[in-house]
């Protein structure tokens, strides 16, 4: 076992060397390059006309001499991942769907492109395409993408197209780029809405922000069931989301944060007079290989997802900075409304919590966005880049009634190495203890996982 363990630490170290050679290959082929660089630069403006600029944070953006309203940028990210679990060979053998192991891997954990522009007096849009690994497996699809108008009034967007639902709770708002940990809590990524078409309305002051959602998911009408004629049928279901932040004070390095969420969600319930089970909550441990399982995942008694017609989540949340110090705070909890057979059970409450504290070594100070109640990133200052410490635990619970979903609880340590305001290189280690769906066997998950990030905007 030990000799086991040796071995795939061996490995990871050795990736995570190979990773800092390139890194610094590239810092050393920098200062080599970089009036070829800018040769190519203007050779880039000779072909495509005056405005071109290639911005020092990386992305190319190109504005029209004559007219400042029309505009475009071209940014995006790359996400490479490692995770190595460490699990005892008894859980590694025998395998089944409902006791799924867990295999070493690693995969693109992400690649987007976004293309954002301006395209007249406040009008502006955002095109993005996104390689992610799914719960199907790796794919393409359109992420946000939207057309949006602020010409009504003073602090007021609207957005139609397609959007994520990132709104529901602080966690799920804060860009995966300046997330201290590889993953999500086993909460937010359980409770999280979906995505889909529809419209958004964004409005903010001086110590608040207000999101209004309404969108029809894309999960909506996955399943469909033929009538005596052949033909299906299954209509889009609809989301509401609305989230309120509010920091009374929020001086650089000084802000106290609150904020409040809720959810109301549509569900497929009957089909042609069928009833249809295809709700359910689920979750992984807070690491993802490519062909991580989840062992946590709401079920009835036969180990299906739920017959239910809509459920309500809900949200609080706290964060406090200090400096280079933030720590939050968050507590969700979900009403799932069922029918069929166990109606008579009525409904079902399950719930979610955790805490974070992350600290940057080097001083840095995370910003803050009053419009979006979230924090982003940090400016590196210093050529050693900058260094950051996080913890995190998260409890999920999804046992309620007859239902036996299973429990996780989750405590990860992480370090953020910022080479620079494009690279970032991370390390997670997790203890996950997992009491999975239908009182299967409990696990106990010892992973580490690691991730180069580059993103250039």
């Amino acid at each position: 076992m030990i000799e086991r363990i040796g071995k795939k630490l061996k490995n990871l170290l050795l990736i995570l060397g190979v990773i800092g050679l390139t890194i610094l290959s590239s810092h050393l082929a920098f200062a080599r390059d970089r009036d070829s660089s800018q040769a190519r630069l203007e050779e880039l403006k000779a072909k495509t006309g005056k405005g071109w600029q290639l911005k020092s944070s990386g992305g190319l953006v190109w504005m029209d001499p004559s007219d400042k309203r029309y505009w475009v940028s071209i940014s995006g990210v790359i996400r490479i991942d490692e995770a190595l679990y460490m699990i005892k060979a008894r859980d590694r053998q025998g395998a089944t769907a409902a006791t799924p192991g867990f295999p070493t891997g690693s995969h693109i954990r992400k690649a987007e492109v976004d293309i954002v522009g301006g395209i007249g007096q406040d009008w502006n849009y955002t095109l993005g395409l996104d390689f992610i690994l799914g719960d199907s497996g790796s794919r393409f699809h359109f992420s946000d993408s939207w057309v949006a108008y602020s010409g009504l009034c003073d602090n007021l967007e609207i957005f139609i197209g397609r959007h994520s639902a990132n709104w529901f709770g602080l966690e799920n708002s804060t860009s995966t780029s300046w997330y201290p940990f590889l993953e999500r809590s086993a909460m937010s990524n359980a409770f999280y809405p979906g995505d889909g078409l529809g419209l958004l309305v964004d409005y903010w002051g001086d110590d608040f922000g207000f999101t209004f959602l309404a969108l029809q998911p894309d999960h909506a009408n996955r399943l469909v069931v033929p009538d005596n004629t052949g033909r299906r049928y299954g209509d889009d279901k609809w989301l509401g989301l609305a989230r309120l932040s509010v920091a009374p004070i929020h001086e650089q390095g000084d802000v106290w944060h609150f904020g409040v969420s809720g959810v109301y969600r549509q569900n497929t319930a009957f089909l042609n007079g069928i009833g249809v089970n295809d709700f359910t909550f689920a979750t992984r441990p807070d690491s993802r290989g490519r062909n991580t399982a989840a062992l946590v995942a709401l079920v009835d008694t036969n180990g299906r997802p739920l017959q239910a017609n809509r459920a309500y989540l809900f949200d609080v949340e706290f964060a406090r900075q200090c400096g280079p110090l933030l720590i939050e705070a968050e507590y969700a909890n979900a009403m799932v409304g069922r029918l069929g057979d166990t109606q008579n059970l009525g409904h079902i409450r399950v719930y979610g919590w955790n805490i974070l504290a992350q600290y940057m070594l080097t001083g840095e100070i995370h910003s803050y966005d009053v419009r979006d109640g979230n924090f982003g990133g940090i400016d590196v200052k210093t050529p050693c880049g900058a260094w950051e410490v996080a913890v995190r635990y998260d409890y999920l619970n999804l046992n309620d009634k007859n239902v036996r979903g299973g429990t996780e609880q989750d405590f990860t340590v992480g370090l953020n190495w910022y080479v620079n305001n494009n690279v970032r290189l991370s390390a997670n280690y997790i203890r996950a203890y997992i009491s999975p769906r239908l009182d299967a066997r409990k696990r106990t998950l010892d992973i580490i996982g690691a991730r180069l990030q580059i993103k250039f905007k």
